[in-house]
């Protein structure tokens, strides 16, 4: 074939595929932790949450069976779990059922005016003890897939998440110590500031998680908008010289945690302390709009600031961190009125319930260095 005739077919083929009309992708999905870790066991009452945001665009169409998500294979969804919010009062979401199969969650909405507007789903999983056809500490990708209604004007996608045999989940990243290069205490190594890239992720929306109502909407069943005004997740932390953890062992305890802000709830006073003698809470907390409170403003400057009491000078540490519900978020005996509900709140005897005891994230190694301490007698 002449390279002239060559040249036209290779023209006209290009232009015939572009005439040709292309599925345009209506939504992004985003899924957090996008990996889930074998030994998450129902008998022990332990359960690992999802939480999937979906951000729809073009020209959506609420309806009673807008999305169907199937779970991969030895995923298996917690009973009463799932629960479905959105990011404006008029758009009312809500678990739909179960198919047949057990693990294909159907989820509803209605409203009108979706186009830019997110709606989370939630729910809960357990997982086996090991994963089949896994090898010890390796992962599988597999995915999420959502089938949308054809009325819903949105495509049809899976989205990724690994199944984890006996591996670390890596869901929150630690700018400071560094993931993977580390750092070093300064300022006589009694505290250190922990840092994070982005900002606190919050596992839980606001509109499930038990925040302040505005009073629109019908019932919380309904998806009935929430306004943030308080905090809807705690995270705590814990140093170890061990970096292979994955999940927390029952001897190793939160560190303390100072921070110059004011208690959490209705006191609002200030902490008491000082930097020579701080008083130490066990926890932290973080808002729904994504904004942690370790930030710069001037109350907040020590805020993040862990306690290495007890570490040994010259030792190498390492943090790693859990999320609970926030205090009187769902509490446990909390049951509505539409029938039992299997989702976690908070417990105060229980560390970790949003990843069933698997730590959500570890940092890079902290070595730390204490100052010398002298003993001045005589006056």
């Amino acid at each position: 074939m002449k390279p002239r005739l060559l040249c036209f077919f290779v023209i006209a083929l290009a232009l015939t595929v572009a005439a040709i009309p292309q599925a345009s992708q209506a939504q992004t999905i985003s899924l957090f932790p996008d990996e889930v870790p074998n030994g998450v066991a129902s008998a022990a009452g332990e359960q690992y949450h999802q939480r999937i945001d979906l951000t729809l665009t073009g020209s959506p169409v609420a309806n009673s069976r807008m999305v169907t998500v199937t779970l991969p294979g030895e995923l298996t969804y917690v009973p009463n779990s799932a629960t479905v919010a959105s990011n404006l009062s008029t758009i009312r979401g809500f678990f739909a059922g179960l198919k047949s199969s057990g693990n294909q969650l159907n989820f509803g909405v209605s409203g009108t005016g979706l186009s830019g507007r997110i709606v989370t789903l939630e729910f809960d999983v357990t997982t086996p003890t090991n994963f089949t056809g896994i090898a010890n500490g390796s992962k599988k990708d597999t995915s999420y897939t959502f089938d949308f209604s054809p009325q819903s004007n949105l495509t049809d996608t899976d989205v990724p998440v690994a199944k984890h045999q006996n591996r670390p989940v890596r869901a929150i990243a630690f700018s400071a110590p560094h993931a993977s290069n580390g750092d070093t205490t300064e300022a006589g190594g009694q505290f250190y500031k922990m840092d994070f890239p982005s900002g606190l992720p919050d596992p839980s929306h606001s509109a499930i998680s038990g925040l302040t109502s505005t009073g629109q909407g019908g019932s919380l069943a309904g998806g009935r908008f929430m306004v943030d005004t308080q905090t809807d997740v705690l995270y705590s932390f814990y140093l170890s010289q061990d970096s292979t953890l994955v999940e927390r062992p029952l001897s190793l305890s939160p560190v303390s945690f100072y921070s110059s802000l004011s208690d959490p709830g209705a006191r609002n006073a200030p902490l008491v302390g000082t930097r020579q003698n701080p008083r130490l809470i066990p926890h932290t907390f973080i808002r729904e709009n994504f904004e942690t409170v370790f930030s710069s403003a001037s109350r907040d400057s020590l805020n993040g600031m862990i306690s290495l009491a007890g570490t040994v000078d010259g030792g190498v540490y390492y943090i790693y961190v859990l999320a609970d519900p926030a205090d009187a978020r769902f509490p446990s005996a909390w049951r509505p009125l539409w029938g039992g509900y299997t989702k976690k709140g908070y417990d105060p005897s229980t560390l970790g319930a949003f990843s069933g005891g698997v730590f959500l994230g570890r940092s890079g190694p902290l070595l730390v260095n204490h100052p010398p301490e002298f003993v001045v007698a005589g006056w």
